[in-house]
């Protein structure tokens, strides 16, 4: 049996009838994804979206094929992700200085501030769904998801 702290009950995981971890957290991520694209709608972005524009905030600049492989998109979808980002305003294209094949991606102040808003909003997502958690059992959660997410035995090429 694992004890959890705080108010959460016992648990025999090893039970036939015990919950499903695998459903949980497909569960739990679709509730996540639902609520966050609700919230960063009104900004014209989805959640990868949003982690498309943390990364040319983070990495800029940087070509679309490097956005697309840092956020796991194809070139098709990576160039509509960027079209749309021009088109909000939030991002624009310039020529690259070390290959003039490609364009640098740099965030706009408008950008910036879609970028501001919207982790903003994704937080109080997170914060709502998490709010049945005290702070202790949050910490606890993000740690295992952690531990889950990035496994030491996984080399590091494979890692997500």
């Amino acid at each position: 049996m694992m004890e959890l702290p705080g108010t959460i009950e016992r648990l025999d995981v090893a039970h036939a009838d015990a919950p499903w971890v695998g459903y949980l957290l497909n569960q739990t991520a679709a509730r996540v994804r639902s609520q966050t694209a609700a919230a960063l709608g009104p900004l014209g972005l989805t959640p990868p979206m949003l982690r498309a524009l943390e990364t040319i905030a983070t990495d800029q600049p940087l070509t679309q094929v490097q956005l697309g492989g840092r956020v796991a998109m194809d070139r098709t979808t990576i160039v509509h992700v960027v079209d749309r980002f021009e088109l909000l305003g939030y991002a624009q294209r310039t020529r690259s200085t070390a290959d003039r094949r490609s364009h640098d991606l740099t965030l706009t102040s408008a950008g910036k501030a879609a970028l501001d808003r919207a982790r903003r909003l994704a937080r109080e997502v997170e914060a709502t769904i998490l709010a049945p958690l005290s702070a202790d059992e949050r910490q606890t959660l993000l740690a295992l998801l952690q531990a889950i997410h990035r496994p030491a035995s996984c080399p590091e090429e494979d890692r997500p």
